[in-house]
């Protein structure tokens, strides 16, 4: 059976245009936007909460922070925060000690133990290409960020920044695709599948020279962005739909 632009589309050419136009625009997506949660270590070696939200991918948040090395005093502590909209996830490693912060999404089971396949397997990769997020450190001391997706436990794959000792950088902005994710276990992670996502920094040594502080901002999924017909293609379906209309 043949096809024609007539049976494809026989309404208005200028409505033609803007839906194909329109076709190539897609929004970048947070896939957090709850409440702000914080949590701090003052005494002990860790810490944890998980926060549930229907703004949450998969229903719940869990945080993590634990003390890997050196020691803490009063006034001193170590503490790691997320703020939403646009999601930001912050880290402070006191003076004098190493540190690890995690953030999870693993679904809504209410614990911060990683479950690799919580989500359920979303698919990613049919709208999204990878992320976009900015990056700040104040550079005291080395910190390195990494960011796991999960199919299951036995395939993931992770994009790591690491930010070398004492250089400070502020607001760097960070495009990585999903290509651009090394694989970690067995074949990576299969974007249409997702069981988990879990954000991890850790500041290896103790910090010496003060404070590590340091920051992702505004991250969230950048879409795929579908081609947008050239002026030419634009304008021969338009003058199409207008040929067939006055045929009828």
């Amino acid at each position: 059976m043949k096809t024609s632009l007539r049976s494809f589309y026989s309404g208005n050419p200028l409505l033609l245009l803007c839906s194909l136009s329109t076709m190539a625009h897609s929004q970048n997506a947070i896939w957090d936007t709850a409440e702000t949660a914080e949590v701090t270590v003052s005494t002990g070696s860790s810490n944890s909460l998980f926060v549930q939200s229907a703004d949450i991918l998969g229903g719940e948040r869990d945080m993590y922070i634990e003390i890997l090395a050196g020691g803490i005093s009063a006034g001193n502590n170590m503490w790691t925060r997320t703020d939403a909209e646009p999601l930001r996830l912050e880290s402070n490693a006191a003076s004098g000690s190493a540190t690890l912060a995690i953030w999870t999404w693993d679904g809504e089971d209410g614990s911060t133990a990683l479950n690799p396949i919580g989500l359920g397997g979303v698919d990613l990769a049919n709208l999204y290409s990878g992320l976009l997020f900015e990056f700040t450190s104040d550079g005291a001391d080395n910190v390195q960020w990494d960011i796991v997706f999960y199919s299951d436990a036995s395939n993931h794959s992770t994009y790591t920044i690491y930010q070398p000792f004492s250089l400070p950088v502020s607001d760097v902005t960070y495009s990585p695709s999903f290509s651009d994710f090394a694989v970690t276990a067995g074949t990576g992670a299969d974007f249409s599948n997702i069981g988990a996502i879990e954000i991890m920094t850790s500041s290896p040594s103790p910090a010496i020279n003060g404070a590590v502080d340091s920051m992702i901002r505004n991250l969230q999924f950048s879409p795929t962005l579908v081609p947008e017909p050239t002026s030419s293609l634009l304008m021969l379906l338009a003058m199409s739909g207008i040929f067939y209309k006055r045929k009828r």
